[in-house]
C-alpha cells in the first residue's frame, strides 16, 4: 500500500539492468526452494522495489507521481502532456510478466534470454514504447493507492486506485481484504467487476460491490457518499483594501 503510486522498475534503465530488482532473483534463493524460501525471497525482492530503485526512495515520488514523462516521475497529469504514461500502466506492464522463481528467466543468468530489441525502457525511447516478451524471475505484486481523484476509481489488474474524490464531496471508498468470504478461486455468484471508472453519482449512501485482487483472490469495495465541502472565503490581504 503506498500513498499515490510506485515504480516496478528505473526508467532510466533497461529492465534487464542489474539495477533492476525483478529483473533477477534474489541471490539469498537456494536452488532447490522451500516454500518459506520462496516467500522469504519475495519479501526481499519486494523490499528492494523501494530500497533499490532510485524514484522509489524519494518521498516527493510516492507521495505525488502520477505519470511519467521524459523518462522521469512527474505529478503532472497528461492535460497539455499527451506523451505521458500513467504510472500504474508501467507497473502492470512489468508485474503481468513475473513467472515466479522457478521460470527460464530465473535459471539463465547469463542474459541470452533476452533479445536486443526486448527492451522495456532505454534512454532513447519513452516509457509509452513498452515492449517485452520474455518472463521475469518475480511474483507478481499488486499495490493499493490513492491521492489521485482526477482518475476515480481506477482499477487494474495489479494496480488498485481507490480515490474517489470524498474531498471534493463525492465519494470515499475502501477495500476490504481477508480471508473466509471474501477468498475464492472463482467469483462467488452475482459478483461484479468493476471497470476503470469512478462511482455512478447516484443518491445512494453505500455502494458495495467484490473486486478481484491479486492471483486467486476477491476484495471487497464499499464507498459511502462524502458530504459536501463547505466553500472557504479567504481573507483578503489588507493592502487589497486600502
Amino acid at each position: 500500500m503506498v500513498h499515490a503510486g510506485l515504480l516496478p522498475m528505473d526508467p532510466a534503465h533497461h529492465l534487464r539492468s542489474g539495477v533492476q530488482p525483478l529483473a533477477h532473483a534474489p541471490e539469498s534463493l537456494p536452488e532447490n526452494p522451500t516454500a518459506d524460501d520462496i516467500e522469504l525471497a519475495r519479501n526481499e525482492q519486494e523490499l528492494s522495489l523501494l530500497t533499490d530503485i532510485e524514484p522509489n526512495q524519494d518521498p516527493d515520488v510516492k507521495l505525488n507521481i502520477r505519470d511519467i514523462h521524459d523518462l522521469e516521475p512527474t505529478k503532472r497529469g497528461p492535460k497539455g502532456h499527451e506523451d505521458n504514461v500513467p504510472w500504474s500502466d508501467l507497473w502492470n506492464s512489468v508485474i503481468k510478466r513475473c513467472r515466479g522463481f522457478d521460470s527460464k528467466a530465473s535459471r539463465d543468468k547469463s542474459g541470452s534470454l533476452w533479445d536486443d530489441d526486448d527492451v522495456l525502457v532505454n534512454p532513447e525511447s519513452d516509457v509509452s514504447g513498452l515492449r517485452l516478451r520474455k518472463p521475469l524471475p518475480c511474483h507478481p505484486i499488486t499495490v493499493v493507492y490513492s491521492h489521485a481523484s482526477s482518475r476515480g476509481l481506477d482499477l487494474k489488474k495489479w494496480s488498485k486506485g481507490l480515490d474517489t474524490g470524498c474531498v471534493n464531496g463525492d465519494g470515499l471508498t475502501a477495500m476490504v481484504l481477508g480471508k473466509g468470504r471474501h477468498k475464492a478461486d472463482t467469483p462467488r455468484k452475482g459478483a461484479v467487476e468493476v471497470q476503470q471508472s469512478a462511482w455512478p453519482n447516484d443518491n445512494d449512501d453505500e455502494r458495495d460491490t467484490e473486486v478481484p485482487f491479486g492471483e486467486n483472490m476477491h476484495a471487497r469495495l464499499v464507498s459511502v457518499s462524502c458530504p459536501t465541502p463547505p466553500s472557504i472565503e479567504l481573507p483578503r490581504n489588507p493592502k487589497e483594501s486600502e
